[in-house]
């Protein structure tokens, strides 16, 4: 009970309670494994005890994601032309003949890409952000890659180049800064992705932003 209230009253106090716990009561192999998962994306320190846990239970596990992971260290790395990952210079998606390389479409980030992919609805060939511009995280244009972004679409025969990224105010910008870049392009049409209602959806459940995005990118029939 004690601790329950001070964890309302003074949330990163328990934080650091508990850390010191752990360093006491657990082994110190243990807390830096635990520490080491709880830093991945969507794992908190709860999963990642509890995953440490369930693998000292089943040490093949253990072997089996050193090897995975190894692998992954020696054989993985970032294509060279779009910033996709490979396992030489170049991705298999650039390397293709099958794909229409006059229309690149330009995603945030490698998780962005693959679910594009998951639709299999797109034939041409991609260009990796290295995420959003951030002023406050001191993501520029260099450091997520338009400037590279622009070049590439200077120095090849691209008619289109499709914006795929977030509709957040970071998106947005990102959005914004790269069409004004690519103007300096010709022939080259810009385009982003439709947005509005997804399938499926009714509308009493659309906030005022989709609804109006909806309006703006209304279709004829």
């Amino acid at each position: 009970m004690i601790i329950r209230a001070l964890a309302r009253i003074a949330p990163n106090l328990i934080l650091i309670e508990e850390n010191i716990i752990m360093k006491n009561n657990i082994p110190a192999e243990l807390t830096k494994s635990i520490n080491s998962l709880a830093k991945l994306p969507g794992v908190g320190r709860v999963s990642a005890k509890r995953a440490v846990l369930h693998m000292l239970q089943d040490k093949t596990l253990i072997a089996n994601l050193v090897e995975s992971l190894k692998a992954l260290d020696e054989n993985i790395t970032t294509c060279q032309v779009c910033g996709n990952i490979a396992t030489s210079d170049q991705c298999d998606i650039c390397l293709s003949e099958e794909r229409d390389s006059n229309i690149l479409c330009v995603v945030e980030g490698v998780s962005q890409l693959w679910a594009m992919e998951s639709a299999e609805s797109f034939s041409g060939k991609y260009f990796v952000l290295n995420g959003l511009l951030n002023a406050l995280e001191g993501k520029g244009p260099d450091e997520i890659g338009i400037t590279k972004l622009i070049k590439l679409v200077q120095e090849n025969t691209i008619s289109e180049v499709i914006l795929a990224v977030s509709a957040s105010v970071d998106g947005q910008t990102t959005t914004h800064v790269i069409a004004e870049s690519l103007q300096t392009c010709h022939n080259v049409k810009v385009t982003s992705l439709a947005k509005g209602i997804p399938v499926g959806a009714g509308l009493d459940y659309m906030d005022s932003g989709t609804l109006f995005l909806a309006l703006k990118n209304r279709n004829s029939l």
